[in-house]
């Protein structure tokens, strides 16, 4: 039993903490509300990007920047190929709020935090996925109001009149806030980590205690997900818009379709190019997974401008299905690199 939860300890608490937070949110709304608020994601997510800077080898960044391929696999797998699958699958959503959340989930960029510690949890090379989380989180102050405005119209808002004020909002919004946090929480993080692990004692720290690091990192990102799930039960206990469960379902399939072919997709991309296995690994978590502080903050301008109080779910859903899922893929690819050493070891 001791060895169960060692191995998931992770999935447990993941899972335990999403209930847990709905379940507060809704019951205990004004409680848990100020605790909630205090737990900045932005801060929280320039803890795990420094966390993770800190304990790579600056010399695996630098050969990622001389072999650009993979970073460009990722970032073209995550703003390009998941956005189009995610406004395939707008027409079958029966609530208008869903239709546009799945959108906003597919079209955000690559999360700040989690594809790097997984891509190492997985022994892929983090330093691809710390540079995919760069370039889209760069980019998508053009891509986000580029798929809503096609999301637009194609379909048009039942409670809005002026869905273009909303797009050019948005687009405003998000060219303003993910500046600030590509800077505070992305770059500065990356390079300040980069800097206090020159000196060759605090290196050697850093390797020596790789592992214990990641799993710091894990913890903060439970913490995000604990209050994000909380911030979803507010959401619940505000709202009266009546949701059928066969709706609830459809949204969260959709959203693990557009997870799981953008991460097989990037597998076999890569395996067709001749990529090495590592950076595989990287391309297919970094190029399917998707930030939760800018979907909340996209979701945010959906309930306001438009009436959407319950697009912010699909972003929750898609956020928990992606670290639920990769945490059995990552566990995969280890069991299978371990299993190709074992054939070696024996011929």
């Amino acid at each position: 039993m001791l060895q169960f939860f060692v191995k998931r300890w992770f999935l447990l608490s993941l899972t335990s903490l999403i209930v847990l937070g709905i379940a507060l949110g809704v019951t205990l709304p004004t409680m848990v509300k100020p605790i909630a608020d205090a737990l900045n994601p932005l801060v929280m997510t320039a803890a795990i990007l420094f966390l993770m800077s800190f304990s790579l080898e600056t010399s695996r960044l630098q050969a990622a920047l001389r072999t650009p391929l993979p970073v460009f696999l990722g970032a073209v797998l995550n703003i390009g190929l998941a956005p189009l699958l995610g406004a395939a699958l707008m027409a079958p959503q029966g609530l208008i709020d869903f239709r546009y959340g799945l959108l906003v989930a597919s079209c955000v960029p690559c999360t700040m935090a989690a594809a790097s510690v997984w891509t190492r949890k997985a022994h892929g090379n983090d330093a691809i996925s710390l540079l995919v989380t760069l370039v889209t989180n760069s980019a998508s102050i053009i891509t986000i109001p580029f798929w809503l405005a096609l999301a637009t119209a194609w379909f048009p808002f039942s409670r809005t009149s002026d869905a273009s004020s909303l797009v050019a909002e948005v687009a405003l919004l998000d060219l303003r806030q993910t500046t600030i946090e590509l800077v505070v929480g992305v770059l500065l993080p990356i390079f300040l980590g980069q800097i206090a692990r020159q000196p060759a004692r605090l290196s050697a720290w850093a390797e020596r205690h790789k592992v214990g690091i990641s799993v710091g990192a894990q913890i903060l990102i439970l913490v995000m997900v604990w209050t994000a799930a909380a911030k979803g039960g507010f959401r619940i206990s505000e709202t009266k818009l009546a949701i059928s469960l066969g709706s609830v379902l459809l949204v969260w399939g959709s959203v693990i379709v557009v997870h799981l072919t953008t991460l097989y997709a990037g597998l076999l991309l890569c395996r067709l190019l001749g990529v090495s296995r590592a950076d595989r690994i990287a391309v297919a978590f970094a190029g399917s997974q998707k930030t939760l502080p800018v979907g909340l903050l996209i979701s945010e301008t959906l309930s306001r401008q438009a009436g959407l109080s319950f697009a912010v779910f699909p972003m929750l859903m898609y956020h928990a299905s992606q670290l639920f899922l990769d945490t059995i893929i990552a566990d995969k690819f280890v069991a299978d690199e371990q299993s190709l050493a074992n054939e070696k070891s024996k011929s």
